[in-house]
């Protein structure tokens, strides 16, 4: 209930139907502004005959709404704003968002549901899981939306070896992850790990902004590393301890296999591995 009146609100806001309100607040995780963002950019970018949104509803004396003058506002406003019922509620103008479009998250990349989900997901189709942990406040992760996600190389390259999973500071996708995986702290916005689907394992992670170029580099190494084939054998590096003891076991095999003589070889090796390994 409190999803379908929010999606309500978002309809009453941007003008847009119902339905359409609902898709883009599950893949924001209800994130009201960033969804709001999401829909103004569409209708800018729409065809003319496309954009006409229905006219504000007639104040009354009941509503009280009266809107914000622009001497109010940092900078020429987008849109216009209205105060109604203690509630700001922005209004479509024919100005295009264009920060807005710029910063807008990869939505023809990014998995639409929950981290269970898309981890699932991955499983499924044998591919890993990116994680990416966004702040709108941050402008490392506008800028990572921006400079990073939007490449067509690197997407192609997430397209075909993983599922790409992006959740916003505060959402409830968000507080899920940090409180599984960060005993509930808050990391270097923006956060970006790689996820084990078969185990839920972090294998890496990154807290910074990364160009297109470096990314695709890491991911290429990281797939060059890793196999998500089930009947691979992880790589072990043993310590020098370990390498020693297993020295000096084969030493012993060896000085056994000398001594005992050819026929009772085998029974000498079985026994001096069970004096080894105790």
């Amino acid at each position: 209930m409190e999803n379908l009146a929010l999606a309500a609100q978002l309809s009453e806001m941007s003008g847009q139907p119902l339905e359409a309100c609902s898709q883009v607040l599950k893949i924001t995780e209800g994130n009201m502004q960033l969804a709001l963002d999401i829909l103004l950019d569409q209708q800018q970018q729409a065809p003319p005959a496309a954009r006409a949104h229905p006219s504000p509803r007639p104040l009354t004396a009941s509503t009280e709404a009266e809107p914000l003058s622009s001497s109010s506002l940092a900078g020429p406003p987008a849109i216009t704003i209205y105060r109604k019922a203690g509630q700001q509620l922005p209004v479509p103008t024919a100005q295009p968002s264009k920060l807005s479009d710029l910063f807008k998250p990869p939505l023809d990349l990014v998995f639409k549901g929950d981290f269970i989900q898309a981890r699932e997901e991955a499983c499924k189709k044998s591919k890993w899981l990116i994680v990416n942990l966004q702040d709108t406040e941050q402008f490392l992760c506008q800028m990572l939306n921006r400079d990073t996600w939007s490449c067509e190389a690197l997407k192609d390259l997430i397209r075909e070896k993983f599922i790409f999973w992006q959740v916003y500071k505060r959402s409830s996708g968000c507080d899920w992850f940090l409180g599984k995986y960060m005993s509930g702290q808050c990391p270097v916005f923006p956060y970006v790990c790689i996820i084990d689907p078969r185990t839920g394992a972090r294998l890496t992670t990154w807290s910074s902004f990364i160009t297109p170029e470096e990314m695709i580099t890491k991911l290429t190494h990281f797939t060059d590393e890793h196999s998500l084939d089930s009947l691979a054998v992880p790589k072990v590096k043993s310590s020098k301890k370990d390498l020693f003891e297993q020295q000096m076991l084969e030493q012993a095999i060896k000085e056994s296999l000398v001594g005992s003589g050819g026929a009772s070889s085998a029974g000498s090796v079985g026994t001096t591995l069970h004096i080894g390994l105790s």
